[in-house]
């Protein structure tokens, strides 16, 4: 429903279980259904894949806004 009215959505896993099959196909699953836009592991230390994509998504929506109101720079 996120990505459905605009947002973004990040699916987080547990790496500790990555190796199990049937953790890989519902991640698969959640890409393959265009459910997800991002897929990383449940690290929410400071560096980790998660909080660089967390940031990205951030920095991407505060540029299209800036963009949108004309605030934009050359």
């Amino acid at each position: 429903m996120v990505r459905h009215q605009g947002g973004h959505s990040i699916a987080v896993f547990d790496p500790e279980r990555w190796a199990k099959k049937e953790l890989q196909a519902r991640v698969y699953n959640l890409i393959a259904e265009d459910r997800a836009h991002f897929v990383v592991p449940a690290d929410y230390s400071d560096g980790s894949q998660l909080d660089i994509t967390v940031k990205g998504v951030l920095g991407r929506i505060a540029r299209d806004e800036a963009g949108y109101r004309g605030g934009g720079t050359a």
